[in-house]
């Protein structure tokens, strides 16, 4: 196989899942493909195939026909379907869902640190492990408020109550930001200390971490996308409505074929490029799926949420220098060779970052905190 025909696939294994729907593919080629990636790097081989390239090429082929067979059957179902088919609509987009509970998150944090222990070199095992670190402020927070929603939504909608639902999906994209726009700027600002923290030990070099650290600040920019994508997702079904989710995840496949073919082929950003494919997608199927629902359901108020979210993105970046500031004092003090020095960095700027975003959010009265909280303790009690 050569170079080329290697990128091409390269860019296949990026675009195989239709957001929202078949996220979960790419990760079953990767993540849970454990057994053939976390052997090669264990071996000391950062090659493209552990069975040979005949044996991977076509591979992401295969994925994308499986997409493609449930995406038409979700076309082709009618609400009463909608109970069965749910579960297969939200398919490996969301770790918390398909697993349950913390333990997913607790789960693939795991597989990360197995990545960390191996070799973290390649670029397929990079985008894994960076893709583990994007989801885990989704999985494990962000389910919460969109699973308490979700009985709501179906029962406004069940009641005719138009704005009722309309009031929920304000109400769950304005506690999607407190909960992820603060992530995605930590990703940004710490993103490297926490790479370094998790996976640089052992056979794993400094130049691996940099690209993890890389791919993931490129995941990261499409995470309020992605989060928001899965609330309204939530609403369509709330509403009896596969068909509209499984047209848009259709158009964000040809996006993200697109986005990753350029920015891989004629950009030359390699693995960089599928993460910057992904956060494309998102912003395509998140923006459409809003504005489908958006008339839907008579408009929003959307001075409300663009406040709400414009509070919290000055908040988050008071955070996110406050939490870099915090990384770099404790980085010079202590140093970043040992696991401790680089545990205390870490931990001690998140901390700090938590303290300065609560304080802001007093100061900027972002009342979707709270809502956040009562979500967050409902859903564990």
């Amino acid at each position: 196989m050569d170079a080329r025909h290697t990128d091409v696939v390269e860019a296949l294994y990026g675009h195989t899942h239709l957001p929202g729907h078949c996220d979960g593919l790419l990760q079953n080629g990767q993540v849970r493909g454990a057994g053939a990636y976390g052997d090669e790097a264990a071996a000391g081989r950062s090659g493209l195939s552990r069975t040979g390239d005949e044996g991977l090429s076509g591979v992401p082929y295969g994925y994308a026909g499986e997409c493609f067979a449930q995406e038409a059957f979700l076309l082709g179902g009618s609400p009463a379907d909608d109970h069965a088919l749910r579960a297969v609509q939200d398919g490996g987009a969301d770790l918390r869902d398909l697993l349950g509970g913390l333990g997913a998150g607790v789960d693939d944090l795991g597989d990360a640190l197995a990545f960390g222990a191996a070799e973290v070199q390649g670029g397929y095992t990079a985008y894994a492990a960076g893709f583990i670190l994007f989801q885990l402020p989704h999985a494990i927070f962000t389910v919460s408020v969109v699973t308490a929603l979700l009985p709501a939504m179906s029962s406004r909608w069940a009641a005719g109550d138009r704005a009722g639902l309309r009031t929920l999906v304000a109400r769950g994209i304005r506690a999607t930001g407190v909960i992820v726009i603060p992530a995605t700027l930590a990703y940004l600002a710490i993103g490297r200390d926490i790479v370094r923290l998790l996976f640089e030990h052992g056979a794993t070099e400094a130049r691996s971490g940099e690209l993890v650290a890389d791919v993931l600040a490129l995941f990261a920019l499409g995470l309020f996308f992605f989060s928001t994508f899965q609330l309204l997702l939530r609403a369509f079904y709330a509403m009896q409505d596969t068909r509209t989710p499984a047209l848009i995840n259709l158009g964000s496949f040809a996006v993200n074929a697109s986005a990753n073919l350029l920015f891989v082929l004629v950009f030359d950003l390699g693995v960089r490029g599928l993460a910057l494919g992904h956060a494309t997608s998102y912003l395509f199927s998140s923006t459409v799926a809003l504005l489908v629902l958006r008339r839907r359901l008579e408009g929003f108020r959307g001075e409300r949420i663009g406040r709400s979210l414009g509070s919290t993105l000055v908040a988050a970046g008071l955070t996110a220098v406050v939490a870099w500031g915090t990384a770099r004092l404790i980085g010079g003090w202590l140093g970043t060779v040992s696991v401790g020095a680089q545990a205390v960095q870490v931990f001690a700027a998140i901390g700090v970052g938590l303290v300065v975003f609560f304080l802001a959010a007093l100061i900027f009265r972002i009342e979707e905190v709270d809502t956040v909280k009562r979500h967050i303790l409902a859903r564990w009690r």
